[in-house]
């Protein structure tokens, strides 16, 4: 989305939030309108950002690369996992960072006037998703450094690709 593009969604939002200013009886202060746009302005970039990193890890990368480490296939898989979950995160770090913060305004601004935030349904699950990635992080640290050095130094790991298709790979040619 262009910037010209973004500010007409958000003046819209604004115009849009300013005439709808009473709702079912509450008077909604035009602060938290704009708190909510730029949240969900936020969350739609976020999402599309996503979007485009997972098709980017349409990429294959060879299982070899995970049996020369020295790991055992548990090792493998879980190196696998979390080097794929490394690089969508850092692909999609920069949305996320202004999600986080637009929410964390929009949480703000509601708690200042006394109202309630309407965030998105699926909101928790990108929280729900980090801790899981936290976890498995916590498992790869206990994987041999020499191993993890050896997997951080190749650049095709570093970069999105097919978790699942590595999987399928390490399991069906053990």
């Amino acid at each position: 989305m262009s910037p010209i593009s973004r500010c007409l969604l958000m003046l819209c939002l604004v115009v849009a939030g300013c005439s709808a200013t009473r709702s079912h009886g509450v008077t909604v202060p035009p602060a938290l309108l704009l708190a909510h746009g730029q949240y969900e302005q936020a969350y739609m970039l976020y999402e599309q950002r996503i979007d485009e990193c997972q098709r980017r890890q349409l990429r294959r990368v060879d299982r070899e690369v995970f049996r020369d480490s020295g790991l055992d296939p548990s090792g493998q898989e879980l190196a696998a996992l979390v080097l794929a979950e490394r690089a969508l995160e850092a692909c999609a770090s920069h949305e996320l960072g202004k999600l986080l913060i637009a929410r964390g305004a929009y949480l703000s601004v509601a708690e200042h006037v006394g109202q309630r935030p309407r965030l998105r349904p699926d909101d928790r699950l990108i929280f729900d998703q980090h801790w899981k990635l936290f976890e498995r992080e916590a498992a790869y640290a206990m994987l041999p450094s020499r191993a993890r050095a050896q997997l951080e130094a190749i650049p095709a790991l570093q970069q999105p690709f097919d978790a699942v298709w590595a999987l399928d790979q390490l399991r069906g040619g053990r």
